[in-house]
């Protein structure tokens, strides 16, 4: 497991925020996994997002305050609109599919054709997450077939499962990371905060 110290006062300076899209198909699984990351919590009934939703989560690494803003995007072809107008000042995008749906993990190279397309040319880093990795006997995509097209792509790769917490903590640890150490190619002012005017407190 990663080690790393989760900053409970979201009102603590920190060194690095990363804007962070989280996308893929309808039902993958986005919502529930970004849920298990933010609160622990992970509820089987969770209705579909509606255009965006928005998490941030706190956190230490290699002795620098992390701030990482996730904005969790629908799926459906009818919000996709909405979801390109996001694509702004990104610094990472995790593209997730579902290992049980064939359909998800061949729509990936959909997902990357639109985020080059509409992402202004801005360096970003590409992470790639096959969910659902408890549905054993549902499998359809095998760990070899996600690795293969991550590297195609030159993505960071990983395998979870929202509903049991496999891996979450350690992809968004390693995502983190890889930010961290490509920061040099980002634009600095979207990703090292201003100094706070006249002690306002900082929100998420």
């Amino acid at each position: 497991m990663a080690n790393s110290i989760i900053l409970q006062h979201h009102t603590q300076p920190y060194d690095f925020v990363f804007k962070i899209l989280l996308l893929g198909d309808s039902g993958v699984g986005k919502s529930t996994l970004l849920k298990q990351y933010i609160d622990h919590e992970f509820n089987n009934s969770y209705m579909t997002t509606i255009g965006i939703d928005y998490a941030c989560k706190y956190f230490k690494l290699n002795n620098k305050a992390i701030k990482l803003a996730i904005w969790d995007t629908a799926g459906q072809e009818r919000f996709r609109s909405i979801t390109k107008a996001y694509f702004r000042g990104i610094q990472g995008v995790i593209i997730i599919y579902d290992v049980c749906d064939v359909e998800s993990f061949e729509h990936i190279i959909y997902w990357l054709n639109l985020i080059h397309e509409y992402a202004d040319d801005q360096h970003i880093k590409y992470f790639l997450i096959g969910n659902k990795c408890d549905l054993l006997n549902n499998r359809k995509i095998s760990y070899e077939q996600g690795r293969k097209l991550a590297d195609q792509y030159s993505c960071q790769f990983f395998e979870t499962s929202a509903k049991y917490y496999n891996n979450i903590a350690d992809a968004f640890y390693i995502v983190a990371e890889d930010l961290i150490k490509d920061s040099a190619n980002f634009k600095k002012d979207e990703i090292v905060p201003r100094p706070a005017d006249n002690g306002k407190k900082r929100c998420c």
